[in-house]
This record gives C-alpha cells, structure tokens and sequence, in this order.
C-alpha cells in the first residue's frame, strides 16, 4: 500500500490526478471507461470506510465501554476483512495502470474467488450485528473520541448504516461485471471470465441472505 502511494496510485496526489483526468476526459470516456473509473474509485472510498469502522472497532476496544463478546458480535471478523480488502485495492489499482488492452478485470476476481469468502460470517452475522448493536448504543454513544469516529455515535443509523457497507459493496460487485460484460468488445475469453466471477460472487451474497 506505501508503495503505492509513493507512486502517486494513492492518496492526496492520486486524487488530485483523478480529478484532473475526470475533468478533462469526463466527454471522451467510453461507457467501459466510466465503469472502471467507478470501480476503482468506489474501491477506494469502501476501503477508506472500512478502515474507519476498525478505528471506531478499537476505540470501543479500548474504551471498554461493552464487553467483548458484545464487540464480537457486532463486529465479528472485521480486521481479517480489510485485510482482504486492502490486498484487493492493490491489485485494482495495479489493473488499473495497465494499458486498456491489457486489463484483464476478470482475472482480478478469479484471483481472490476464494479469498471472497471472507464475507461468508460477516454476512452470516448480519442480523445479529444490527441487533446487539442497537442493544448496546446507549453506552456507545458515551465513547469519547476524535470527530472523524464520533459521527458512529451521533445517530443509530449512521453506526447501522457502516455496519451494512460490507453487504452492499458485495452486491455492487455482480452489477459492475454485469455492466462490463454488455460494454466489452471483442474479448470473449475475458467477457466469459467476468461473467463466471460475477456468478461467484452473486451467489455467496444471496447465500448469506437466507
């Protein structure tokens, strides 16, 4: 990830350049391009929010303000999630500065097929989550910390709301190879790889719903 902001993938200056190229390319864009683009962009903001949701995971931690079964329960397996999350980022970006004749985006998702299944208890656990996390926001709410973690406290909804961005970002993925498949062209190896990662991730979604 440092590497990658040494090369100015990310941070401040990668956002200044997406912006500068969204500004100026914004009418030359392919429909392909402007899915990429939304690819890479929301992938950067979810794992933002998900490293945000760990600081305010460690902060009740360490507050000791519930207990930890109850931090468990609402949290379950968030760290080895954003691990995930973060390896994931790096090969996007990584696909990203290729060439556009040499992005393979299926080949991303077949990659980390198995490693997907690190959403399995998260999604399991959903229901659980939401409840025990009402349960206990009384005393949540009382945590002392910066502004950027004390927005988790200010309304149930807000807490509720980062809690479910795990599920969403799962279901976003099928709709974004979806998409891709309808604006590729002549890449039929890699329409067929797409579609396949796609089925794989639709269905470990709408498993863990049930």
């Amino acid at each position: 990830m440092d590497i990658l902001v040494q090369q100015g993938v990310l941070g401040p200056e990668a956002s200044l350049k997406e912006a500068v190229d969204i500004g100026v390319a914004t009418t030359k864009r392919t429909k392909r391009q402007h899915i990429i683009a939304e690819l890479v962009t929301t992938e950067r903001t979810y794992v933002q929010h998900l490293e945000l949701l760990q600081a305010f995971k460690n902060l009740v931690e360490e507050r000791g303000v519930i207990g930890g079964d109850a931090v468990h329960d609402i949290f379950h397996n968030l760290n080895a999630l954003l691990d995930f999350q973060r390896r994931f980022l790096i090969r996007v970006e990584q696909t990203n500065l290729l060439p556009e004749s040499e992005q393979n985006w299926g080949n991303v998702f077949v990659v980390y097929k198995d490693a997907f299944k690190v959403y399995e208890p998260y999604i399991a656990n959903q229901k659980k989550c939401e409840d025990v996390a009402m349960r206990e926001f009384g005393k949540l709410k009382d945590i002392d910390g910066p502004p950027e973690l004390q927005q988790f406290v200010e309304n149930p909804t807000v807490l509720s709301a980062f809690l479910l961005k795990p599920f969403q970002r799962l279901s976003k993925y099928p709709l974004l190879l979806k998409v891709s498949i309808i604006t590729w062209n002549n890449r039929t190896h890699d329409t067929n790889v797409i579609r396949n990662s796609g089925k794989k991730v639709n269905w470990m979604s709408n498993e863990n719903l049930t």
